[in-house]
């Protein structure tokens, strides 16, 4: 019973190892990548063991019954079927993949090739058939396969309505083929089984209720055995006892009538000195009838008499302990009184206070070293309850007892003063008056020598031992408290030149930002040239390395977004550089099409940091459009930085080259490249154009703590548009979701700039 007990256990680990599998192993791509798991060794190993001891159970002589052997084959066949269920349970887990692997891995796939395929089909309804197919992967309810189905199919309408195409073949021919493997997948997964009530997953479900099942049946049969043969043990048992009763009762008649009357007087003598709780002077009454009760009376009268001293001792070990313990607790509760207190004034005067509840103290003082002047220096020193505030002993006063307990780290004991005067003339020690007996003691920490305590008393003999441990606990909680008061002065003393340099620079930084910010140009200079526009400027530190610049050439509107090598006070510098060049080369030079500009600033940028002779990588990525309003187009360059546009709810991106402003690449030709956008429409619907940073899309922040990525932000721009055409609504909805976005778990990594413009035709 007790074996099948543990294989029975077995068998709910086993369940549990299959559910540990399907909870973490099934989600794991690295189970998907080395094909192999811990979860499903143990499960085999386990399923072998269980099989082996059911191989031996059924070998046991002690099984006679042939209905529990077939019991046990039951559960054996059983034990077969878990494990060729499991396995299949494991191939199609397998087959149906996660998130790069299997059957989700390739639905992945091709939906990002749909979703990258360009053609004028609704890309709301990619979006959906995307969303609902999140949900059949996170709730496995079918509700949610027929709405990926219903999508796929109106889809698919779509693209068959649309003139024949490359593209829309390839789009067409990987739909279909995403919802062939979709329709896989959904098979597959009820295979599995939705949870623990389908498919495989209720097929071991069942078989381990009925291993359990069998198991409870030969347990119930083995126990109707085992309570038929315990019954004749129990009758056996019975006849044995009874019988030694009888015989013990015959004995115990004839003993009694030798033993009872000495016993008797025993027991009685010894009931008295119980009664007495074992007093000293209490005996026990002498038997001398020389047998063995006659040596018991004497045996017990000597243990008595140990149990009387033992008692003596115990009493007073007793007494020693308390008065220990009461002296352990006072000491903890002073020191903690000394370590509270960071100011060394009120350290010494704790410290002599409590000194004082222990001993006799006519004199007392505590000498901290200062190594820098070669000295030991006695602050507030106490005589007679007078107070010096300083005495200073040097160190090259070798016979003073001072400075022999601090240098030599020795502890000095002197009951008899005047009579080691004597012996040793040359003693010299503290105070105005001769003391007749004195302690002093070092006070160190593990790595640094503190000071000494010194405790005098005007009465010989008026220090013991007892009294040196007890300074000896406390110089302990003395050496921590002075330590801690020096440290806390220096901190303070660190803290506010700290604090002033940080408001120094701070003021600075402040002043700095009002500089930067003087500079920048006003956005108001917008409203002349665009329709609507919002600027989403947030730097990281007080000043920022993002800036952005405008400028209006008569028709022509010279917008820039730039991000500067750097952050903070370098990429602020950086930034204001920026802007004067670009007031030079666009009012001065007369320079208005954006490559043209990004070709001056880089030569500008070149020759003023001296980056032909030096290794300066410094530089800017930055994106420009001029705003042509007579031809009603927008010209971009960029540096590094696309331009995002926006126009009849299509989403399009125009890269900037792969080079930045400034900087060191060797062999390569400053060269940018000029796009033309027109924003002309014939049913005056707007355009909406955003240029930015990368401080928006690299900021890190979610659930799981990643970058936003410009995935997500071009994502966002096409979302507000469709919703909101005022730009300062989309400026409020863009600072929303970059503060949900970082919440309050991360900082900002970088400055941000996000620019964004409408133009209407």
């Amino acid at each position: 019973m007790i074996t099948l007990s543990k294989i029975n256990m077995s068998v709910k680990e086993i369940n549990s190892l299959e559910k540990d599998f399907i909870s973490y192993e099934a989600i794991n791509p690295e189970f998907y990548e080395r094909n192999e798991s811990i979860y499903i060794n143990q499960h085999k190993e386990m399923i072998d063991r269980l099989k082996k001891e059911l191989e031996e159970l059924k070998r046991d002589i002690k099984l006679v019954s042939s209905d529990i052997v077939n019991q046990i084959d039951s559960i054996y066949l059983s034990l077969d079927k878990y494990e060729n269920t499991f396995d299949s349970l494991v191939f199609y887990i397998k087959v149906r993949g996660f998130k790069d692997y299997g059957l989700e891995g390739k639905m992945r796939n091709l939906i990002h090739k749909l979703e990258d395929k360009i053609y004028h089909a609704d890309p709301v309804k990619v979006l959906t058939i995307r969303r609902y197919e999140k949900d059949y992967i996170i709730r496995k309810e079918t509700v949610y396969a027929h709405k990926v189905r219903q999508f796929i199919i109106a889809l698919q309408n779509e693209i068959a309505n649309l003139p024949v195409t490359k593209e829309t073949l390839i789009a067409e021919e990987t739909l279909q083929n995403y919802f062939n493997t979709f329709i896989e997948l959904v098979r597959t997964d009820e295979k599995i089984g939705f949870h623990n009530n389908s498919g495989l997953r209720r097929e071991l479900t069942m078989i381990s209720n009925s291993i359990s099942s069998h198991i409870q049946q030969i347990n119930k049969k083995i126990a109707r055995e085992a309570a038929a043969a315990n019954m004749g043990v129990k009758i056996g048992l019975f006849s044995i006892i009874l019988l030694s009763v009888l015989l013990n009762i015959i004995a115990v008649y004839f003993v009694v009538r030798k033993l009872a009357q000495p016993i008797i007087k025993l027991s009685r003598s010894i009931h008295r000195v119980i009664e007495d709780n074992f007093e000293q002077g209490s005996q026990i009454e002498q038997i001398d009838t020389g047998d063995e009760i006659g040596m018991l009376s004497k045996d017990l009268n000597f243990m008595l008499e140990k149990v009387q001293e033992r008692t003596a001792e115990v009493i007073q070990q007793k007494e020693e302990t308390e008065h220990a313990y009461e002296n352990i607790k006072l000491l903890s509760k002073i020191g903690q009184h000394i370590t509270a207190n960071l100011d060394l004034e009120t350290t010494i005067q704790t410290v002599y206070k409590s000194v004082k509840t222990f001993m006799p103290v006519d004199a007392f003082g505590i000498g901290i070293y200062e190594a820098h002047a070669e000295q030991i220096r006695f602050r507030n020193f106490i005589e007679n309850e007078e107070i010096t505030p300083s005495l200073i002993v040097k160190i090259f006063q070798e016979n003073h007892l001072a400075v022999r307990c601090t240098t030599l780290q020795d502890e000095i004991l002197i009951d008899d003063f005047p009579q080691e005067l004597r012996i040793h003339k040359y003693l010299q020690t503290l105070g105005k008056q001769i003391p007749e007996s004195l302690i002093y003691l070092p006070l160190a920490t593990m790595d640094k020598l503190i000071g000494v305590i010194a405790i005098h008393a005007f009465e010989k003999n008026a220090y013991e031992d007892y009294h040196l441990n007890i300074l000896r606990n406390m110089a302990i909680y003395i050496s921590n408290a002075l330590e801690n008061s020096n440290t806390y002065y220096q901190i303070e003393v660190q803290h506010k030149e700290i604090e002033k340099k940080n408001r120094n620079i701070t003021n600075s930084l402040n002043y700095a930002k009002r500089i930067q910010h003087a500079v920048l140009p006003h956005a108001e200079q917008l409203n002349q040239s665009v329709n609507d526009y919002f600027i989403l400027f947030k730097p990281r530190d007080i000043v920022s390395g993002d800036f952005y610049w405008f400028a209006n050439m008569g028709h022509r509107t010279i917008i820039v977004a730039a991000d500067c090598t750097g952050h903070g006070v370098p990429g602020a510098f950086m930034s204001m550089a920026g802007c004067a060049y670009l007031n030079q080369i666009v009012y001065l030079q007369g320079v208005t099409s954006p490559d043209k500009i990004l070709y001056h600033l880089h030569q500008n940028i070149k020759k003023e940091f001296k980056q032909d002779n030096k290794e300066n990588r410094d530089g800017m990525d930055l994106a420009i459009c001029v705003v042509d309003k007579q031809q009603k187009v927008i010209e971009f360059a960029g540096a590094k930085n696309p331009l995002v546009y926006i126009q009849d709810g299509e989403i399009y991106e125009i890269e900037g080259d792969k080079m930045p402003v400034g900087g060191i690449i060797r062999g390569l030709e400053r060269k940018y490249t000029k796009h033309t956008v027109s924003y002309a429409s014939p049913n005056q619907s707007p355009s909406f154009f955003y240029m930015f940073s990368d401080g928006y899309p690299d900021q890190f922040g979610g659930e799981e703590g990643k970058k936003f990525m410009k995935k997500r932000l071009k994502e966002l721009f096409l979302s507000i548009t469709l919703e909101h055409q005022q730009m300062r609504k989309q400026k409020e909805i863009l600072d929303i979701t970059l503060k949900e976005w970082v919440g309050d778990t991360y900082d900002q990594v970088d400055d941000i700039l996000v620019v964004g413009f409408k133009m209407i035709g």
